[in-house]
């Protein structure tokens, strides 16, 4: 394992001063000095200086100039209540989110291009709130990949925290903390400004108590706060994006105060563990759409919960992974009909998961089709083996999902676990079609 020097783990700090408005005094300042020198020079006449003064001094604050005349108004910020913003040129198509972690295999124009969204995680939360890049190399890479980024029109680039999968415990006690949290804040503004991105993703896996959540939507709270007196101060004309992820079972809070501050949610739809969890000697479907047996282990459950409880279906994206799931030493059963919930040898079974770009090494014309789940599936009998995996029919199934119950997107981790075609995102990609009018209305039969 490589030691990584007290360089590599620098934590990335700068002044909040700068941030908060000490950029645009500096600029204002500038200017008033070039006013006064350009009354110096015309001080001619008293009264033709003061016009010339008021005209210097208008232009160079917008009273007399149409700032926004070339900019679409619905894309100009307009300072107001601490609230999200919704996105203004939002189309009837939906998001198309993608988390990156840095030492993935490199992003391509190609895939960056099929996005609407990506959320780069290159960065550790420190202790002390303050944010760390794990390597020179990691943070030489992430700019790489901005700068590449920034080439595709619309797309947002966001950035989120690596490791957040064992990061509860470090970031319920920095939250907790004034000091730290504000420093945390500050980091992310600072982080924001320094590689011109559009936004943060807040990633915390998973709040546990009641005093968790209130202190992330606290922080939402500031946060939004903060991003939107940052974009007054530097006069961004669209506003930061906010997200945060939130786990499959809905926690009690207070959806309308987060959703209010936040401008989606993903819901990490991609776990139902059954097969790890309830039944660990058993074939189950990975990430059913529709479950009859356990209703609650089934994304239309899932999404309808947090719809129905929102009224916002718009706000949240549903998460997918380009995976597959499989089990060796399979026991057939005595109905040779049956392939749905087989038994595995408790002794002697494996199970494990593998990449898209793995799972089309196997046997893919022996592929069968779960229409309950509508997810797919390959037995070998021969080999005592199998394999459900999200497939493009499967994930069809999903896209198709979310316009008929007006879900705003899909997100998926981890785009490298896709094949050298893009076979999956480019099916991923069709959610950015118009395919009909986008309504908030709620398409469920809610209790």
């Amino acid at each position: 394992m490589t030691t990584r020097s007290p360089e590599h783990r620098k934590a990335i700090v700068y002044d909040p001063l700068e941030v908060s408005g000490t950029r645009t005094d500096n600029y204002q300042g500038f200017m008033s000095k070039k006013s006064n020198r350009v009354c110096f020079y015309f001080s001619a006449g008293f009264i033709m200086s003061t016009i010339l003064a008021l005209v210097s001094y208008s232009l160079v604050h917008g009273v007399l100039t149409d700032e926004t005349s070339d900019v679409p108004a619905h894309r100009v910020v307009i300072p107001g209540p601490a609230s999200a913003t919704v996105e203004a040129e939002k189309s009837c198509g939906k998001r198309v989110v993608a988390y990156h972690d840095i030492p993935d295999r490199e992003i391509t124009g190609s895939q960056l291009s099929k996005l609407t969204h990506l959320i780069l995680m290159p960065v550790q939360v420190q202790l002390n709130g303050t944010l760390a890049f794990r390597s020179k190399g990691e943070e030489r890479k992430f700019k790489i990949i901005v700068n590449e980024a920034k080439r595709v029109p619309n797309l947002k680039i966001m950035f989120s925290f690596t490791e957040s999968m064992n990061n509860h415990n470090q970031l319920s006690k920095i939250v907790d903390n004034r000091e730290t949290k504000e420093i945390l804040l500050n980091s992310i503004l600072s982080f924001i400004m320094e590689h011109h991105l559009d936004g943060v993703d807040v990633q915390w896996r998973w709040p546990k108590t009641a005093t968790d959540y209130f202190n992330l939507i606290a922080f939402c709270k500031d946060l939004r706060e903060k991003l939107q007196a940052l974009a007054k101060s530097i006069k961004r004309m669209t506003p930061f994006t906010l997200s945060v992820i939130f786990p499959r079972q809905k926690p009690s809070i207070d959806f309308n105060e987060i959703l209010g501050y936040v401008d989606f949610i993903t819901i990490e739809t991609g776990y139902y563990d059954l097969w790890s969890e309830q039944f660990p000697n058993q074939t189950v479907q990975f990430c059913p759409l529709y479950s009859k047996k356990f209703e609650e282990a089934s994304l239309h459950y899932t999404m309808k919960e947090y719809s129905c409880i929102t009224k916002q279906p718009h706000k949240f994206n549903i998460f997918v992974e380009f995976v597959g799931r499989f089990w060796e030493n399979v026991i057939a059963p005595q109905n040779s009909s049956r392939t749905i919930g087989l038994n595995v040898d408790p002794m002697k079974g494996k199970k494990d998961w593998i990449p898209w770009w793995k799972v089309i090494k196997w046997n893919m014309s022996a592929v069968s089709w779960d229409d309950e789940s509508k997810t797919s599936y390959i037995w070998d009998v021969n080999q005592r083996k199998y394999l459900v995996f999200e497939s493009e029919r499967s994930l069809r199934e999903k896209i198709k999902y979310a316009f008929e119950k007006n879900i705003g997107g899909l997100a998926v981790w981890r785009i490298d676990h896709d094949d050298y075609n893009d076979t999956m995102l480019s099916v991923l990609t069709t959610a950015k079609l118009c395919l009909g009018n986008n309504s908030d209305d709620v398409n469920y039969t809610c209790d």
